[in-house]
């Protein structure tokens, strides 16, 4: 037993000791500098690998994050990016301040920046935040997107009754003035109503927006109706949590929508006037099957969509052709706040160490 202490403290100091040599054996497949980037399997899904050297970065398009507020510890959103709108929720701060986490994960895929070393990177990485802190107020939080010159509206909630308040007249509104809506369809798809409609995402002014998992299948909980518009990556997400540099995983429709979201905020950098017409005709035109029924127009693909509505504006965009690899942080591989390798590979030694045997653990 003594023997067996004594390689666990050796293993133990090495796994520690990986980060002060920065070994970067750990990082396979990274798009970006971002220590998170590994993780990103969506973002490599619906095509950002290529996409974030077409030049469209989201810069000077605002989106309105109708959510659970923002957090800006991360590390990964400047604060300088974020205006914060009104907090109908009651809870402490305003809306530029998130103690649920929700609204900073839905964030970080729309909008988190690349390459600068920290947690990941995001569809517009540029692009500028508004946030409303809302649950049941969702017609005035819409409203006040698009009073404040929201461009995209990101709708990770939905309700299952249309009869709330002005809430069809208000996302009406926003597509009138030319604002992209797009809503989650919900997660009721395996349980007893997997047809439920959820509102905002099943009026026909708002995007709604279904999930897939890693092999393209869709999502089991992704609800199973017409209100499906497209999907986009929805299991295993990874994004930013509350605290600095700390990446995390979720599962759910709210996270698919940011893609479609941080989409739209890249072709209204290209296009200030692009209508809710013409977006749901660059889906159509560019998405492609998953397996699965209820897949809507199907998996979103953003060069394509990009290259699509570039030659329907005569817009110049970044020849990807000759990629370029990212700039490599002085620790590849590896965030200080990020421990999270270290706990996985940990536990893995552990598991195959014991396999089979018993330990004693009265010492």
């Amino acid at each position: 037993m003594k023997q067996t202490r004594k390689w666990l403290a050796m293993l133990l100091a090495l796994c520690m000791l990986v980060p002060l040599f920065g070994l970067s054996a750990l990082a396979v497949d990274k798009m970006t500098n971002d220590p998170g980037s590994t993780k990103q399997w969506g973002m490599k899904a619906v095509g950002m690998d290529e996409a974030w050297g077409m030049g469209s970065t989201g810069k000077g398009v605002k989106v309105g994050i109708i959510d659970s507020g923002l957090s800006t510890a991360t590390g990964d959103i400047a604060r300088s990016r974020v205006e914060a709108g009104p907090n109908y929720t009651g809870s402490i701060g305003d809306s530029a301040t998130d103690i649920e986490g929700h609204g900073t994960f839905v964030a970080g895929i729309i909008g988190a920046a690349k390459d600068n070393r920290v947690g990941i990177a995001g569809v517009a990485p540029e692009c500028d935040f508004y946030i409303v802190k809302a649950l049941s107020d969702m017609a005035q939080a819409v409203d006040d997107c698009v009073d404040a010159g929201c461009q995209v509206i990101n709708m990770s909630m939905g309700t299952p009754s249309d009869r709330k308040a002005n809430l069809k007249d208000a996302v009406e509104a926003a597509a009138a003035a030319g604002v992209i809506v797009v809503a989650s369809v919900g997660n009721e798809g395996d349980t007893s109503t997997p047809a439920q409609y959820n509102y905002p995402a099943a009026y026909d002014s708002v995007i709604g927006v279904g999930g897939v998992d890693q092999n393209l299948n869709v999502s089991v909980f992704s609800n199973k109706n017409d209100s499906v518009f497209v999907v986009a990556p929805a299991e295993k997400v990874a994004s930013l949590s509350l605290l600095p540099g700390i990446v995390s995983t979720m599962d759910g429709t709210s996270f698919s929508t940011p893609y479609v979201a941080g989409l739209a905020a890249l072709l209204k950098q290209m296009n200030p006037d692009m209508t809710l017409a013409e977006f749901k005709d660059i889906l159509i035109n560019t998405s492609i099957p998953v397996n699965g029924e209820f897949s809507g127009h199907g998996l979103i693909q953003i060069p394509d969509a990009l290259r699509y509505a570039a030659e329907k504006w005569g817009y110049e965009l970044t020849d990807p052709s000759t990629p370029t690899e990212p700039d490599q942080p002085d620790n590849p591989g590896w965030n200080i706040f990020d421990f999270s390798w270290i706990r996985n590979l940990f536990q893995s030694i552990i598991r195959n160490l014991f396999k089979g045997w018993t330990p004693n653990l009265s010492f």
